[in-house]
């Protein structure tokens, strides 16, 4: 099956799931965190580079990152390996 397909808008992200023919979109961080984890990222790789770009509590841009990535998950645009460390 064929996986999801991303394009960038001017910054932020339109994601097509080619199952659903449903599109998605993500503002500049999930665009900063989606194209993160194209390489294969792990989450606390993920979180120091949100926290690299934005003055953001790390706990927050934790949660955010994690919460993000579940949904993701949930819509099968990505596949988790392993722990969220």
């Amino acid at each position: 099956m064929e996986g999801p397909i991303s394009a960038d808008l001017n910054g932020e992200l339109a994601i097509l799931d080619p199952a659903s023919g449903l599109y998605f979109g993500l503002n500049d961080v999930g665009a900063l965190i989606w194209n993160f984890i194209a390489l294969e990222k792990s989450v606390a790789e993920v979180v120091g580079r949100v926290l690299e770009e934005y003055e953001i509590d790390s706990g927050k841009c934790t949660e955010d990152v994690v919460r993000l990535l579940g949904q993701l998950e949930i819509r099968g645009l990505l596949k988790t390996h392993g722990t969220a460390s």
